[in-house]
Parts: C-alpha cells; structure tokens; sequence
C-alpha cells in the first residue's frame, strides 16, 4: 500500500467563519481513495475566510490508473469543495433582500505536496502540472458563521449520492442546483430587476423539485401537501407567519388569485381571512383553496410565481418577488436539510 499527502489552502470572499471541523466527521468525508486529515476555517476580514487542510490518499501500487497521483487534488476540488459551499449555503440566511452579495472562491486552490511512501512516484509526478480547477459556487452572504452549525450537514451532503431513495436523490440533487443557481443572481453592488426575478424563478425551480415528490393532481395540492406531510416544514412556515406579519400582510393587500374549477379565487381574500381569525376577529369568508394561514402563504407565493412565469405585469410583481424570495430563501433551506437527514 503507497500514499501520498497533500495540505490544501482555498479562499472564500463574502463569508466570515473560524473554527476547526470535529475530527470524528472525517471519516465521513473521505471516500475509497481519500482520506481527510484536517479541516480548519480562519476568518482574515468581516467578509473573507481561509480554509486550510489535509487530505491523504492510499492506493496499492503499481497503480493501473496513473491519475491516482492526482486524486486528493481532485477530491478536494470536485468533492470536498462542493460539500463544503453546499453546507454553507444551506446555513445561510440573509434579510438583505434587494441588496444581495456573493460569495465565492475565485482564485486557484493551492496545493503543497507534503509527503508521500512511494518510491516511484516522481516518475509520474509533477509539480508544474497545472491545477484541477472546479467551476465556482456562489451563496449568500453569512455573517459570521458558526462551525458548528454546519458540521452536521457537510457529511449529510456528501451522502447525497447514497440516498437509496433514486426520486429522493435526484430531488435534492436538483433542488441544490437551483439554489446555487438563484445565489449566483447579483454581485457585491446587489442585485437588479431582471436578476430578482432570475433569482425568484430559480429559487421556485428548487422548490418545484421538492413537492414534486407529492402525488397530487395539481401543483396546488402538492405545493400545500408538501409542506403538511414534513413537521419541520411546516413548523418553519407557521413559525414565519408569526415572526414576519407584516411580510404575510403584504401578501393579503395584493389581490392575488389562483384558478380553481375555471374560476379566479381570490388567495389574497384567504390570507386576509385567515390573519382575521389567527387575531380573533370574526370574518364571514369562505376559504376555498387552503384550510390554513400556513397554506394560504405558499399559495400566495404560487400566485406570484404565475404572474412572473407567465404574465405581464412584471414590475408590478417586483415587490411580491422580492418578498417570495424572502420566504423561500429560508423554507427550501430547511427543507432540504430535513430531507437529507431524513434520508440518510
């Protein structure tokens, strides 16, 4: 058995996180090759951090397979860092709305080798060789972030790909695309008209992946079945109608409707109906398209993705947009994570 190691140095702007990842994880993160020795998060400024570590790699020699000798490069640019902005991203929550910055790594990993047990590997080795590169990741920007906070998910991410589950895996698989995607929106300057709705659309298409893995007839009754068939999404979404009145209000002032048996409902009418009754307040309408404040919330949502999807009205739509991405931002996170460790 020969091996080889290598330390590793990236760095991260529009995030501030310190703190060493817990040894037990390791194991965890490595695969049939690779093994990581070291995970160590240094925050330089209120918006940049330096990720320092180690990773070993073990193989029989001779090796059939020269790339061997490049496979903790590749590991730590094709698997490690993935992982490590996805579980970023998932613990990101920015109120910033409208004024969104990135974050992102975009200058070369770099590699130091530091030692190895083969005695033929300078053959095939050469440090010149140029350097793997993974295409970037961008999120939102965390201020600061706790390390132990992401600790838990970084290994739940990097099991992804067992899911036994195939609709469960390609579910998430898609949904963390889009929310790379809906990150990517905007710059250090925040975020334009055209870039909110890119961002509202891509976080949608995230969410879409999701309650397509309810059976209902309609979108609307997975949209709705989604969140009541999973306690920690529901429980965020009524946790939101009580922290972010006023965000829920706006929804009810926006004379929103959705279409049921060829009628145009009124889901702002419901929403309204329903702070009504959560105030103790008696209101004579009669909701139609959900039985809760939690589901006339989504659906609100619904709503406004269909205008900005399909209709005309797109600047009028900008503030509902915005206010859509609030929500999500937020609810597709904690989805997400309630699915891979439901999971796994």
């Amino acid at each position: 058995m020969a091996s080889y190691t290598y330390s590793f140095q990236m760095k991260f702007n529009g995030a501030s996180m310190s703190g060493s990842i817990d040894k037990s994880l390791y194991p965890s993160l490595g695969d049939s090759l690779n093994t990581l020795d070291a995970l160590h998060f240094t925050s330089t400024s209120g918006d940049s951090t330096i990720v320092n570590g180690q990773v070993t790699t073990n193989f029989t020699y001779p090796a059939e397979n020269l790339n061997v000798y490049t496979a903790g490069k590749s590991f730590v640019l094709f698997s490690l860092e993935p992982w490590i902005t996805s579980a970023l991203l998932l613990h990101t929550q920015s109120d910033r709305i409208g004024a969104l910055n990135y974050v992102y790594r975009n200058d070369p990993v770099k590699f130091k080798l530091k030692n190895h047990s083969d005695e033929g590997f300078d053959r095939f080795f050469f440090e010149d060789s140029p350097l793997l590169e993974a295409r970037y990741l961008s999120y939102d920007k965390a201020s600061p972030i706790d390390v132990r906070e992401i600790e838990e998910t970084l290994p739940s991410i990097a099991s992804i790909n067992d899911i036994s589950t195939v609709s469960i895996r390609d579910a998430l698989h898609s949904a963390m695309f889009w929310i790379h995607r809906a990150n990517e929106a905007g710059g250090a300057q925040g975020i334009d008209f055209s870039g909110i709705h890119a961002r509202f659309r891509d976080l949608w298409s995230a969410f879409n992946a999701l309650f397509s893995l309810e059976d209902g007839r309609s979108e609307r009754e997975n949209i709705v079945s989604y969140m009541n068939n999973r306690p920690y999404a529901h429980e965020f979404i009524n946790q939101y109608t009580e922290q972010r009145t006023q965000v829920v209000r706006s929804f009810a002032d926006a004379s929103l409707t959705l279409r049921k048996r060829n009628q145009h409902l009124s889901i702002s009418e419901e929403v309204k109906h329903f702070l009504a009754v959560k105030q103790g307040v008696d209101s004579a309408y009669v909701p139609e398209l959900t039985a809760d404040l939690e589901g006339a919330l989504l659906l609100s949502i619904y709503s406004v993705r269909n205008k900005s999807f399909h209709g005309g009205e797109l600047e009028a739509a900008t503030e509902r947009v915005r206010e859509c991405i609030d929500v999500l931002d937020r609810f597709l996170k904690v989805c997400i994570i309630g699915e891979i460790r439901a999971a796994t």
